[in-house]
């Protein structure tokens, strides 16, 4: 990595919580941009920006929408989906925004924006044991990429989760997505079964010890899922979960810190879990680690650093990079008598694109006191390089 490339890949991921830093050089498609993407983020000035400072009350559907605001933001899909004579298929989709100042300059040019767009696209094969993973970027500008809250939108080129609030519950959506790499695509049907679960402290997340080291942070942690994936051209009806993140920021992390593990879980008996574990540059977990434990009927529960232990296991080493990922773990709530064990559907679920990290679909089984539990989720490992 060249020095630029490193003090980029530096600045974003302090900025980033979650993985904004492969914008590290220009993509083929911005050949035509005046200004790049990576001359985006080192102009940059974090002081131009808002900053998380303490709760706030969330409204929807703008929430839903763009924090212009602030630096950072993504909306982050993930689900574990099949087809009726048991293949099985995990998928990620993401839409990052970043700003290279808090306002827009005064030009005549059309394609002048502040708003860098970027997306992520992944679908798993577990049966014949394939991941394929693809990545867009573009500027917030010509209708190239954008963020909306009503009609809900989070789009970069002809990528794109679109849809409405949902009366049932509190901030729910029903949307689709579409996305296509050159092998795989997925066109899915989401609908909001509970309601928003606000992380943290009322949605307040903090991810560092200074002040302003924090974000925004809500999930929707059960979404029905119907639709078809294709890989080849071949196409196949499926239908399972999904899980859907929102978060946005001026400067996440702390100084200290050098990535995350984290994991989200839907279980058969109708719970989810949440839990990230930040790593300092010790490679122990820092104390702003948390997550939340998520009801049937939808009640969330705020799980600290000290009640979790979340353990790897085995690791496994990419033939493509070197890096070695910890794909199992362990994760225990002692005063719960909650214990588990967490497996990738297939080992490689290495993103391989100008950034590299693993994100993957996961299954999980153990113990909630004397009752068996079993489920599925997804596992981002991220800052092992």
């Amino acid at each position: 990595m060249t020095a630029k490339q490193s003090i980029i890949a530096t600045l974003a991921l302090a900025a980033v919580a979650m993985l904004f830093y492969p914008l590290i050089k220009d993509p083929p498609q911005s050949g035509s941009y005046t200004l790049s993407i990576a001359e985006d983020i080192l102009q940059s000035d974090d002081q131009n920006f808002a900053k998380i400072m303490a709760p706030r009350r969330f409204k929807f559907p703008e929430d839903h929408g763009p924090h212009l605001d602030y630096r950072t933001e993504w909306w982050y899909f993930t689900g574990n989906i099949g087809t009726t004579n048991g293949d099985r298929y995990g998928y990620e989709f993401t839409v990052f925004r970043q700003a290279s100042s808090k306002d827009k300059k005064k030009t005549i040019s059309q394609w002048e924006t502040n708003q860098t767009y970027m997306a992520h696209l992944t679908l798993t094969d577990a049966t014949n044991k394939k991941f394929y993973s693809d990545e867009r970027f573009s500027r917030g500008a010509l209708g190239l990429a954008h963020a909306t809250a009503s009609p809900f939108s989070a789009q970069v080129g002809d990528w794109a989760a679109s849809g409405s609030l949902v009366s049932a519950c509190s901030g729910c959506l029903e949307l689709s997505i579409q996305a296509a790499g050159d092998d795989f695509a997925i066109d899915l049907d989401l609908k909001s079964l509970k309601p928003v679960v606000y992380q943290g402290d009322r949605g307040f997340s903090q991810k560092g010890e200074s002040v302003g080291n924090a974000s925004h942070y809500y999930s929707l942690t059960r979404l029905e899922t119907v639709g078809e994936i294709t890989i080849n051209g071949a196409s196949k009806p499926v239908t399972g979960l999904s899980w859907m993140d929102h978060e946005w920021s001026t400067s996440a992390l702390g100084d200290k810190l050098v990535g995350w593990d984290w994991v989200s879980l839907q279980f058969e008996d109708g719970w989810e879990l949440m839990y990230y574990q930040l790593r300092t540059k010790e490679g122990t977990a820092s104390q702003t680690s948390e997550g939340t434990l998520v009801s049937r009927e939808g009640i969330s529960q705020r799980l600290m650093t000290e009640q979790v232990r979340f353990i790897p296991t085995r690791t496994w080493t990419s033939q493509m990079t070197g890096i070695d990922y910890p794909v199992e773990w362990t994760l225990e709530i002692p005063d719960r008598s909650l214990s588990l064990k967490i497996k990738p559907i297939i080992d490689n679920q290495e993103h391989g694109n100008v950034f590299r990290y693993w994100e993957g679909a996961v299954d999980v089984s153990g113990t909630d006191g004397t009752k068996r539990i079993s489920g599925r989720g997804y596992l981002e490992l991220v800052g092992y390089e």
